[in-house]
């Protein structure tokens, strides 16, 4: 798994010296909880050109070194403030005539996703299935908004109950069952962000 465009900051931060401007934003900022799901915090940054180049690279390498028959590009945590609060993101949105609506970064995000997917062929010399995590991408209603059943595997996280489950069936998507209710095996101990168990306690023995 190669997750983006969340999970990342520390290490990105040499594009400013090499000219290539800001690839991740929101790095180690605080407080914590109002720019990621867990610290230290960082994106990318979905309006620098020279992110989907260095993705580009990065996935050269991985292709170089293994085979595969699907790629998993990741998607998991999003945080839509950090990108809603980075001043050069918000002047791109202006600029396009927007102010930072839900949608409107939902959309920003579908465009770097489809960008970055466009990389990971590139790198692999042809087309293959990605995977993503569920996230706010395929929320109930506006999956096929954003992604195409042709091209995307979903891979659950969320319970086993979850309703988008039935819906991203229904519209003909393949699915990876690792709902944490149920295949999460660290759950129940203690919690590496706060006190007490962590979040998907009770333990599954």
């Amino acid at each position: 798994e190669f997750d983006a465009p969340a999970h990342v900051g520390n290490g990105w931060q040499f594009g400013e010296k090499e000219g290539k401007g800001k690839l991740a934003v929101c790095v180690n900022q605080e407080p914590w909880q109002e720019f990621c799901v867990e610290p230290p915090c960082g994106q990318l940054n979905p309006v620098n050109p020279h992110v989907y180049t260095t993705l580009g690279k990065l996935y050269q390498d991985f292709f170089e070194l293994f085979e595969t028959d699907m790629f998993h590009m990741g998607g998991d945590e999003v945080n839509l403030n950090c990108w809603n609060s980075t001043e050069e993101i918000q002047e791109a949105l202006r600029r396009q005539g927007k102010t930072g609506t839900e949608e409107e970064l939902l959309e920003l995000w579908k465009n770097f996703q489809d960008q970055a997917a466009e990389k990971v062929y590139a790198a692999a010399g042809k087309k293959l299935p990605l995977i993503l995590w569920t996230n706010s991408l395929t929320e109930k209603g506006q999956v096929e908004k954003f992604l195409s059943n042709q091209e995307y595997i979903i891979q659950i996280w969320t319970t086993g109950q979850d309703a988008v489950i039935k819906e991203l069936i229904e519209k003909d998507f393949k699915v990876i069952f690792s709902n944490y209710d149920a295949w999460y095996f660290d759950c129940g101990y203690s919690s590496w962000v706060g006190e007490g168990n962590n979040w998907c306690s009770p333990y599954k023995g």
